[in-house]
């Protein structure tokens, strides 16, 4: 089943795999590229994304 799944799933956008999913109401979620975390709004708004003071590398 897990190998349906992932040949499935590789051939389609994570959004969209997302979507046709979450239509059936089966349980699923994105996993997120660093780039996406740092980027999505929600995460920032709720303070689980933060900048980070380092003492050699700087903020980031």
């Amino acid at each position: 089943m897990f190998q349906l799944i992932e040949e499935w799933s590789s051939t389609l956008p994570k959004w969209e795999v997302l979507e046709r999913l979450n239509a059936h109401n089966i349980p699923c979620g994105p996993i997120l590229s660093t780039r996406e975390i740092i980027e999505d709004r929600s995460l920032v708004a709720n303070e689980m994304v933060v900048t980070v003071p380092h003492p050699s590398a700087g903020s980031s």
